[in-house]
């Protein structure tokens, strides 16, 4: 038995997206690399592709490069690229097969050597068990040093605050990951302080007088330019990273999506 290793196949039978922009030498070039397949590799060889098999953007469509692959000798072995963004979560590649087993090849075995989500679950975990926490503490201190409703008001902002980050998260394709998840945290700490401002300011106007409305009017509007300014000024020094491009530019850039959401 022999092993070979290619990488960057780059197909595109589902996609508009021709390797040949990159010069002639890439015209046909998936069939250039069959031809050379069929002349090198034979059924009991090993074939390891280390990622960028597929131009695909979603899994639905990788069908006709697995397809192309899967007509070919040897036993493979494919790791996630930069590029494989059709590789998302382990569940929804596992919910993917079992809905559409029966047009995988019987030939195939599906097994999943690598699983970095138990990473990310195990920091999700933490992040809540803070996040609960957290909730915790400063309702009991804005009780102590404040009033009731300014601990109500103030830890409902981390929930809202979480909540509409995991909605533009859900419908924007960002994963949880250390990235995402530490957009969350940082962001959750400028919530937390503008709530507190802003509750302990309206509690300052109830101390003068004012009731209801009113001294939320007043509270709100004294301290809401410079909050105003402040949030800006913290979208204005993340929003760069959004526009970083290549594998960089990828791998940060949610970082700064969901900072920059969450605070406005």
């Amino acid at each position: 038995m022999s092993i070979y290793v290619i990488a960057d196949l780059h197909l595109s039978f589902s996609q508009d997206k021709p390797m040949d922009i990159f010069g002639k030498n890439w015209e046909n070039h998936a069939e250039k690399i069959k031809q050379d397949w069929l002349a090198k590799v034979n059924d009991d060889d090993m074939v390891v592709l280390p990622g960028d098999f597929s131009w695909a953007m979603h899994l639905e469509d990788t069908y006709l490069d697995f397809k192309y692959l899967n007509e070919l000798p040897g036993k493979k072995v494919l790791l996630k690229g930069n590029h494989d963004y059709w590789w998302t979560t382990v569940t929804s590649m596992k919910k993917f097969l079992e809905e559409n087993k029966n047009i995988i090849p019987e030939n195939i075995e599906i097994s999943v050597m690598g699983n970095n989500s138990r990473t990310i679950n195990d920091l999700l975990n933490a992040v809540t068990s803070n996040i609960a926490g957290g909730f915790v503490i400063i309702f009991l201190i804005l009780i102590i040093f404040l009033d009731f409703k300014s601990a109500i008001v103030t830890s409902l902002g981390m929930i809202i605050v979480i909540s509409v980050s995991m909605i533009y998260m859900k419908y924007s394709n960002i994963t949880f990951n250390t990235i995402s998840l530490a957009g969350i945290i940082t962001v959750l700490g400028m919530i937390v302080d503008n709530s507190i401002v802003v509750s302990e300011n309206i509690f300052n106007y109830h101390q003068k007088g004012f009731k209801g409305l009113d001294a939320t009017k007043s509270a709100v509007g004294e301290v809401f330019m410079p909050m105003l300014v402040s949030t800006l000024t913290t979208v204005a020094a993340f929003t760069p990273m959004i526009f970083v491009s290549g594998t960089m530019g990828r791998l940060i850039n949610q970082y700064p999506k969901v900072v920059i959401v969450a605070l406005i």
